[in-house]
């Protein structure tokens, strides 16, 4: 099982993690800087611990690999942009771009449902293209 800290490299040395931005239901995301891009962070979103221990670990191994997938085919202003992917030990990692700032359930703890206006804003530009 994998719960990467600080200073582990991943992918022979390209990636150095330098923290756990969070965790889901199945997936845990770090922050990490990419060694080749000399000053870039990146995000590393892998499987957590809880879904490698499932006897379905390779379902859930197969959808996340259809996520990094889907993620390739639709690039967009308003949505994280898909770096690359590859495999460590028997985990598939997808790469993602690091934007700073507050995830969506830090700010719906600070402010309290969204006004429909302020809603209505944040999903229309996801869906335009």
């Amino acid at each position: 099982m994998n719960n990467w800290q600080p200073a582990t490299t991943l992918n022979h040395g390209r990636y150095s993690i330098e923290k756990n931005l969070g965790e889901g239901g199945f997936g845990i995301t770090y922050l990490a800087w990419d060694n080749q891009n000399i000053g870039t962070k990146v995000v590393i979103k892998t499987l957590n611990n809880r879904v490698q221990k499932l006897p379905v670990f390779d379902k859930f191994q197969k959808r996340f690999i259809h996520e990094a997938e889907q993620l390739k085919k639709f690039p967009h202003q308003n949505i994280v942009k898909f770096y690359h992917s590859f495999q460590e030990g028997q985990l598939y990692c997808i790469v993602m771009e690091f934007i700073e700032g507050d995830n969506l359930a830090v700010v719906l703890n600070t402010q309290g449902i969204l006004p429909a206006k302020k809603h209505s804003i944040i999903f229309s530009k996801l869906l335009m293209r």
